[in-house]
């Protein structure tokens, strides 16, 4: 259930962003936008699960108090799962494609903030609109007023509004600095980086909401595991050394260590030829004697902010193979 929901939300966040991952640089805003997106959206999920998990346990008994028979519970059961994963998540697909396109939408805002330093609330032009929308039509705010983090579309189930980014002067309408989005919507998916708020009503749940957290990463870790194996058994030209393979046993070497960005890591082995391009190759001697390898050469990458580290294998028959991508300590 968790993979059902989170790929959903990864659907979501390609539409709305419309970014590539397998051709975005690994080291560009437009990645780490798109990676953050996705940890929260496994963080959502797994708490999505837990309160589907929570509700379904509960309908395990009776009013009588008594264990139901399973078509018993498959009677009850049906619309609860239902609700869960068909209506509300339909809905959250939307807000999320939403979510990620204003937050692709802020990046262009930050790109542009010399020539258009101002942001002017749109109103979707709904006549059955929320009439709290309504009256923000027409606010112009300088990008960096805190009222954005509070009032940045969408601002509610199914809102519509917009944003555009303008270099006419402030406009503040009346009343504009008392009206709330509603709950769950209290945030600014591109400061943030976030699909829905902490606020949103999963995340309220009376379970531990540190594994529940991690629980969601975990799941995404072991997903992420399946990054990069279209260029197993593939070479790649890099500019230093020349053609780079990146083997099978290679493959699972580089996936089984460890990295404190760990989904990251994996993630930027979408687009390895952006990972291995432009770096600075050094000589590091054969440590632990292998009869097969000439020399290591490694270089200096940041991956998700942290220092991290390349490895390539010289082999004695001359050829270079990936050997590791770690985080540097």
């Amino acid at each position: 259930m968790w993979q059902l929901n989170h790929e959903r939300l990864s659907d979501a966040i390609q539409k709305g962003t419309g970014i590539d991952i397998s051709k975005t640089n690994f080291n560009s805003p437009e990645f780490e936008l798109f990676a953050n997106l996705t940890q929260d959206a496994a963080t959502f999920s797994a708490f999505k699960n837990h309160e589907e998990q929570a509700e379904l346990f509960a309908l395990l008994k009776g009013d009588d108090g008594k264990i139901r028979t399973f078509s018993q519970f498959k009677k009850v059961a049906k619309p609860l799962t239902e609700q869960y994963n068909v209506n509300w998540l339909k809905t959250e697909h939307n807000a999320a494609i939403n979510n990620s396109l204003m937050a692709k939408k802020w990046q262009g805002f930050q790109e542009n903030a010399d020539l258009y330093p101002n942001l002017e609330y749109r109103h979707s032009g709904n006549p059955n609109g929320r009439p709290e929308h309504m009256a923000l039509d027409g606010l112009v705010l300088p990008m960096n007023d805190p009222m954005w983090r509070k009032i940045y579309p969408p601002n509610g189930w199914g809102c519509g509004c917009d944003v555009i980014q303008t270099d006419a002067p402030v406009n503040k309408v009346p009343g504009w600095d008392k009206i709330k989005p509603d709950k769950g919507f209290d945030f600014n998916p591109g400061i943030d980086q976030k699909l829905f708020s902490d606020n949103a009503g999963y995340y309220q749940t009376k379970g531990n909401k540190k594994l529940i957290d991690k629980e969601g990463r975990n799941l995404l870790t072991k997903q992420s595991r399946q990054f990069g194996k279209k260029y197993k058994g593939k070479a790649i030209n890099v500019s230093g050394l020349g053609s780079v393979e990146l083997s099978g046993k290679g493959f699972n070497h580089l996936m089984s260590q460890t990295h404190s960005e760990l989904f990251k890591r994996n993630l930027a082995l979408e687009n390895l030829p952006s990972l291995l391009k432009g770096l600075n190759w050094e000589i590091e001697a054969n440590k632990k004697p292998n009869p097969m390898v000439k020399q290591y050469h490694k270089a200096e990458v940041n991956i998700g902010g942290v220092k991290s580290l390349v490895k390539v294998r010289e082999m004695q028959d001359g050829t270079f193979k990936l050997y590791s991508i770690t985080e540097k300590k």
